[in-house]
């Protein structure tokens, strides 16, 4: 039969959104054809290009029922190459579109029986896999009877012939959101820059669903038994995620790892519905930017092994580790390992043996400082040699205020760090005198004997009152080479516990003349410390130890800043600068200077 442009006699009402197929198939049951098939075979229709939704076919149904053909051809998915559809502004893999198996509204279909068998049509977007409802009824759609045959499956008239009724299942507004970004880039009204709008369609939807079902459900349920009204709550749950960007979908996989770092599972347990889905992702390059922000994720908050796989890439490096990782990576012990991130806040004892629970995964970078730090550890025999003393010396000089002890173990001798000897040597070292006689002046273990108090606290006393040192030589070969005055250590026995530095010591320390320091105390500069004697009876003041490390790190004498400056004319010709930084203690206390003075020098 020869094709005619003229309209059908009998004809029916467009349907908004219908696709070209079901309003042939309405066509063919007004005009008493048996089948679709027919119809188009009787009408000299390509029923195949037709049902590819070839533009010209559409154009002839469109004729054959005086409509316009426009609204057809936008929501009509048509192949425009292998595997890809276009549906109104968008171009759709196949693999979104639900091609087999037919949906529709329950209510819709409840309206036939009112309104006429022609009344209702299939909308082209119900045949997407992520459009689970109708917007007009706010209810899920269901499936339809299989069609008799392949050839079939675009009868909608007739297939709906066969549908029993079931109640409907309400969807709220708020569950269609997904669905309503989806038409909205169908029909072109949404103009998305983003991030998002990069993705194409079946990318969006797809991750966003089966994102939502892990959000909603948990890493493990199974597909077949989740429900549509399920899935579409999974794809209000993930959508929103996906629409933030790549920093949400991280935080939203931190947020599922976070408790579970201690487990057995990794990666694959806490996220298995989405991973795998993912996984099988693998021949469409599409879902590549996911992939890729997944795997990243994974790779830098999961011990995952260097070389190691993850979706389709290996690993280049292992960025985090389990504590079982990371002793194995260091060579430290699981107690010192373990011990050592609860002092950092890192991990907490479980009670087991050898037990601890790190609170998350550790960072390289953390393991690399632990492990420089126990590079550089020496126990208790190899710190005793480096301070030049003995075991039992070192013992009772283990202090926080003196020396602290690294890490001390159970049934095992403590580990301290060379920078903590080193800092120990050098506060002695910054009290020693030099070009001064030694007579009567004794070790520090001596003159505490003779002083009848412990090493220790005479050496707490030294530190706290910056009391003054000699050395044998000209530097100090260890602990037993400072000297002091029995004398002067049994006075500062009875100083404040605050500690108190006699105002001529505290001159020599800072290089400045007595009358400077007096003057400082005066104007609040250094902080004075009341220290009763017996003679005189009125308490004599004298300096704050703490106020002398505050003053070196505020002020400058005159003598030091000159030495700071290379050029002395430069300096004295700076005068006009100077007033503005210079402290007003009065004529006779040398010149002192805030140290921001430098900055304009």
């Amino acid at each position: 039969m020869m094709f005619t442009t003229a309209a059908l006699p009998l004809s029916v009402e467009p349907v908004i959104g219908e696709s070209a197929t079901s309003l042939a198939s309405r066509l063919a049951w007004r005009n008493g054809a048996p089948r679709l098939i027919t119809f188009c075979s009787d009408l000299g229709i390509d029923h195949r290009g037709l049902t590819n939704g070839a533009e010209s076919e559409i154009r002839r149904v469109a004729a054959l029922a005086g409509l316009d053909p426009d609204p057809l051809l936008i929501w009509t998915p048509r192949l425009f190459e292998p595997g890809w559809f276009q549906l109104g502004k968008e171009r759709i893999k196949f693999t979104a579109l639900s091609r087999t198996q037919t949906y529709a509204c329950p209510l819709c279909l409840g309206e036939q029986a009112q309104n006429g068998p022609l009344s209702i049509g299939h909308p082209g977007a119900w045949q997407l896999n992520s459009i689970r409802s109708c917007t007009r009824h706010g209810c899920a759609l269901v499936p339809m009877p299989p069609a008799p045959s392949n050839k079939d499956v675009f009868d909608f008239a007739r297939i709906i012939e066969r549908h029993v009724s079931i109640p409907p299942m309400p969807v709220s507004e708020t569950n269609m959101v997904l669905e309503h970004y989806l038409i909205s880039r169908i029909t072109g009204e949404n103009a998305d820059a983003g991030w998002l709008g990069k993705l194409p369609l079946h990318v969006v939807s797809q991750t966003a669903e089966n994102l939502g079902i892990l959000m909603t459900l948990g890493p493990d349920p199974k597909r077949s038994d989740i429900t549509d009204l399920q899935w579409i709550a999974a794809g209000a749950a993930g959508f929103p995620v996906l629409a933030a960007g790549a920093e949400a979908l991280h935080q939203v996989l931190a947020n599922m790892k976070r408790g579970h770092v201690n487990d057995a599972g990794r990666y694959r347990a806490r996220y298995r519905f989405f991973f795998e889905w993912l996984r099988y992702r693998d021949d469409d390059r599409d879902f590549d930017i996911i992939r890729d922000q997944v795997r990243d994720f994974i790779w830098k908050n999961f011990p995952v092994a260097r070389g190691a796989l993850v979706l389709g890439k290996e690993c280049p490096r292992q960025f985090v580790h389990s504590l079982s990782t990371a002793v194995r990576a260091s060579g430290i012990t699981r107690r010192q390992l373990g011990r050592r991130l609860c002092s950092m806040g890192l991990a907490t004892p479980n009670g087991e043996k050898l037990g601890f629970d790190i609170h998350d995964y550790i960072p390289d970078g953390v393991l690399a400082t632990i492990a420089a730090e126990f590079s550089g550890l020496l126990n208790a025999s190899e710190a005793a040699a480096y301070l030049g003393i003995k075991r039992f010396l070192l013992t009772k000089l283990t202090r926080p205020d003196l020396i602290p002890v690294f890490m001390r173990e159970e049934k095992a001798l403590p580990l301290y760090q060379v920078s903590a000897l080193s800092e120990f040597m050098d506060r002695l070292d910054r009290l020693r005198e030099t070009g001064d006689p030694q007579n009567g002046w004794e070790d520090i273990a001596t003159a505490a004997h003779r002083t009848k108090i412990t090493t220790e606290r005479a050496t707490a006393l030294i530190l706290l009152h910056k009391l003054p040192l000699r050395c044998r030589h000209d530097e100090a070969a260890g602990f037993r080479s400072f000297l002091i005055d029995p004398v002067v250590l049994r006075e500062a026995i009875s100083l404040p516990e605050e500690g108190a530095v006699h105002p001529r010591r505290a001159a020599r320390l800072l290089h400045l003349p007595a009358a400077t320091i007096t003057a400082l105390i005066a104007h609040g500069h250094l902080d004075g410390v009341p220290v009763r004697r017996p003679s005189p009876a009125r308490p004599q003041v004298y300096v704050c130890p703490h106020s002398i490390d505050v003053f070196q790190d505020l002020f400058i004498s005159q003598w030091d800043l000159v030495r700071k400056i290379e050029d002395r004319k430069n300096f004295f010709g700076s005068d006009d600068l100077l007033p503005e930084h210079q402290l007003d203690l009065g004529e006779k206390a040398e010149p002192i200077y805030r140290r921001e003075v430098l900055d304009f020098l």
